[in-house]
């Protein structure tokens, strides 16, 4: 998907897939690891946020973690790094 992003450009995701292929094409190294949302407590933490937080279409941009959601980034991080 990724080594052929223009396949995908109708996909609903293919803005993104395309962005993610032009990040990996840059000149770096760059390890890519999955995390199922079952331990990716971050990503289950916002989404459950996007459900039940804000209006359907309601746009709220971060720059930093939300508060509801900073303390599970921060041990998130911390086991990350102790790995």
């Amino acid at each position: 998907m990724l080594k052929v992003p223009k396949s995908f450009e109708d996909h609903d995701l293919g803005n993104i897939i395309r962005d993610v292929a032009s990040l990996l094409e840059r000149d770096w190294t760059v390890t890519v690891f999955h995390a199922s949302r079952s331990v990716n407590f971050v990503a289950d933490r916002l989404a459950t946020m996007g459900r039940t937080k804000f209006k359907t279409g309601e746009r709220v941009p971060y720059s930093y973690p939300p508060a509801d959601v900073f303390e599970t980034y921060a041990s998130e991080i911390s086991e990350m790094q102790a790995a």
